[in-house]
Formats: C-alpha cells, structure tokens, sequence
C-alpha cells in the first residue's frame, strides 16, 4: 500500500487543482482528475485527491468516470472513513456519477479527499474527475 498526492505537482502529468477560497455561509466546489495511465495505482493505494483544509465541513464528494475500466470499483472517503462518499462504486460506465452519498464530515484539522484502490485490484486506465462541495465551518455568528 502507498499513498499519492494528486494535489501537489509531485506527480507525473499532473496538474495542480484550483483551491477556490473557502467563506463562510457559502459552499464551494472542488475538484481534481486523476489519469490512472499516467500514474498507475496498484491494491489497497491510497489517492490523496482534493486538499480539505482545518475547519471545513465536506457535504459530499462524488466520481465522474472519465474513462471507464469495467472490472474497476472505486472507494471514496476520508482518512477516518475511506468510503464515507462511496464504497465499491463502480468504474465500469463513461461518463457516469458514482458516489455521491450525503454525508457530512467535519475537518478538525487539515486533511483530504480520498480515493482508495480495493484489494486485488489495480488502476492502470482509469480517468475520473473528483468533486467535493464543502464550507468552511463557523462556530459563531
């Protein structure tokens, strides 16, 4: 198992994704793609996806498959939960939204959007937009 960061440049061919300003009162997107042809991702690697920043509540993240591969699931979680957003979704549709579930998750401290590979699987052709809606949250008025 090792962990990516598909947030910071470190990575081959990949870009570095906007970080939209956080406010309070107002939700925000992000969003990222990882091309699993340039950057293979073997079982039970962890994908550090969307940077999440101290103080955020996250509504929801959810998948758009890009590029199918039909024998692939994808996790999509937190640190604390690596299929918080969505657990075994598939992978096998172009052009499909996967995950998605309306869960809420508060971040103490900084931390990011997860995609997990399940085991015994690999992602080698996979290309999916990740996207999260989030707030900064505020403890008074």
């Amino acid at each position: 198992m090792a962990t990516f960061n598909f947030t910071d440049g470190s990575l081959k061919h990949q870009v570095v994704p906007p970080q939209t300003e956080l406010s309070q009162n107002k939700y925000i997107v992000r969003r990222n793609i990882i091309d699993c042809a340039e950057n293979n991702l073997a079982a039970a690697d962890v994908a550090q996806v969307i940077f999440v920043p101290a103080g955020t509540e996250v509504l929801t993240a959810r998948v758009r498959v890009i590029t199918a591969d039909a024998a692939q699931t994808i996790n999509i979680g937190t640190a604390a939960d690596d299929d918080a957003f969505g657990a075994g979704v598939s992978g096998a549709t172009a052009d499909a939204i996967v995950g998605g579930l309306i869960a809420p998750v508060y971040f103490a401290a900084d931390g990011y959007i997860l995609l997990t590979v399940p085991s015994a699987m690999s992602w080698d052709t996979l290309k999916v937009e990740i996207v999260a809606e989030m707030r900064q949250a505020n403890n008074s008025y």
